[in-house]
């Protein structure tokens, strides 16, 4: 599959996303993504501390280096350095998206960011669980007395 983004006159704001495809976007600000593919660009777009597999779009009247890659973009190389080897190994599929802590894209994101989705101001969260306590389990005898008191275990969850 792929990403498209290119209808007359729209625009986007593709921001923290962790993409397994190619993308194509037009008019677009393009920052702090993971894209497993290659990344296309239109006129109009601004692409800004991307990771992907490669990236094309307008060039500058002489054939330099787009004008729109105002920020670092890493391109996969090989080894360490793809894709797939910068995510922890994980059953659940919402945790194989978080970065190994020796990413090689850890950092490269705007102003020193972590690109995808578990970074940016509102990371994702595993599975949808809060980031406060959950009560996971209780235990308390059947009956108890006032001199004996009544002992309580609760067991809770903290989530990242």
């Amino acid at each position: 599959g792929n990403v498209y983004l290119d209808k007359d006159n729209d625009s986007g704001d593709i921001q923290f996303n962790t993409i397994d495809y190619a993308c194509y976007f037009s008019s677009a600000y393009v920052a702090n993504n993971i894209i497993g593919g290659s990344l296309t660009v239109g006129k109009g777009s601004v692409v800004t501390g991307n990771a992907s597999g490669s990236v094309a779009g307008p060039r500058t009247p002489d054939g330099s280096p787009p004008l729109w890659v105002v920020g670092s973009h890493h391109l996969w190389t090989s080894g360490a350095d793809t894709f797939d080897a910068q995510f922890v190994s994980a059953v659940s599929m919402d945790a194989r998206w978080k970065l190994k802590p020796d990413a090689t894209v850890k950092g490269i994101g705007t102003n020193g960011v972590d690109p995808g989705m578990f970074s940016g101001p509102d990371p994702y969260i595993i599975s949808g669980l809060p980031a406060v306590p959950m009560v996971i389990g209780i235990q308390a005898p059947t009956s108890a007395s006032a001199a004996s008191g009544l002992p309580v275990t609760v067991t809770l969850q903290v989530n990242p």
